[in-house]
Parts: C-alpha cells; sequence; structure tokens
C-alpha cells in the first residue's frame, strides 16, 4: 500500500515480547507519523529520532539504523579500511568463525581473506530495523563463487550501535549452509 509503512514502536508495546509481533507492529501513514512528531503524543516517542530516508523510497529509519546500513554497505565496497573504521575502539565483530570476537587488524585480515577467497563476495540488505535503542537487526543475504561453486546463504546479525560506530556486529548463520 503506497505511503504506508510498517514499524515498531516499543513505547506503545503493551504487552511483553512473546506477543511483539501481534501487538507492537502498527500500520502508520507519513500523514499520521508528522501529526504525531508534531503533537508529541506518547506513541511518536520512538519516532522521535525518525529521519526520512530519501535515498530508499522513503522508508523511516533511525540514527542508529542508518549507522548501521552504512557499516552494512562497508562490506560490498571493498574497503577494509572503511569497514575496520566504522567500529569504535574497542568494538567487536563475532561470527561462529571470529567466536568470541575480533576488531582491528584480526579484522581487516579476516576481512580481506573473505574477499580473497571469494572474490565475487557480496551481501543483500533484506530487512533492517532498530529493535530497541542503539541495537539494530539486519537480515541478509550472502552470495559468492568458492572454487567455481556458487553459494548463497541468509543469515542475521545484531548491531549495537554506540554514536556514529558499532560497538559489535554479532552475526548467526547455519554454517551448514556453507558444505
Amino acid at each position: 500500500m503506497p505511503g504506508v509503512w510498517m514499524l515498531w514502536t516499543p513505547p506503545a508495546c503493551p504487552a511483553g515480547p512473546e506477543v511483539l509481533a501481534a501487538s507492537c507492529v502498527h500500520s502508520v501513514s507519513v500523514e499520521q507519523i508528522r501529526s504525531r512528531l508534531e503533537r508529541r503524543e506518547p506513541s511518536a516517542n520512538a519516532l522521535q529520532n525518525a529521519t526520512l530516508d530519501v535515498k530508499n523510497s522513503g522508508v523511516m529509519t533511525s540514527k542508529a539504523t542508518e549507522v548501521a546500513r552504512r557499516y552494512h554497505d562497508t562490506w560490498n565496497g571493498r574497503d577494509v579500511n572503511a569497514l575496520v573504521s566504522s567500529f569504535t575502539k574497542d568494538g567487536i565483530f563475532c561470527n561462529p568463525d571470529t567466536y568470541p570476537g575480533i576488531n582491528g587488524e584480526a579484522l581487516a585480515t579476516f576481512v580481506n581473506g573473505v574477499w580473497e577467497a571469494i572474490p565475487d563476495f557480496s551481501i543483500e540488505l533484506l530487512n533492517a530495523g532498530e529493535i530497541e535503542p542503539d541495537v539494530v537487526a539486519h537480515h541478509w543475504l550472502i552470495k559468492g563463487t568458492n572454487k567455481g561453486k556458487a553459494f548463497s546463504f541468509k543469515g542475521a546479525s545484531i548491531l549495537h550501535v554506540e554514536g556514529d560506530k558499532i560497538r559489535s556486529d554479532e552475526n548467526y548463520f547455519d554454517r551448514k549452509a556453507l558444505e
């Protein structure tokens, strides 16, 4: 439906996480968002830090979501320095191969190794959203070719954002998908 987005609004949630999907997702029009922000209704508290992302067809994003999206884009940019500098000084990247987490030079070595082993590596962001203040969930699809064999698999990341940097990126995926 044009002009309507699905938004998660934590302050308006009357129930716990077990009924999150049923009770906390609301369809809201642009006009309703503007009206709520102008009147500062309590249910608009989650929207106060939102901005209109014109580049992405008018999707509402928070600052944390935008920081996480820029970081996500660095994976396809193949600039290891940009990717590593997306993190706070003590920021951590963690996936099943890097548990309990790496940063700095170890992260740069890992990422360069991925790009070298999978020259056509790409990651497509399928869905993203701020699930609580400064915590962003990404659902993604990785594609590439390794030793002449094409592959793809889906996964999810939980990103903790601090200012304009990533404090942690925790990645989850089925390792069997890589076999």
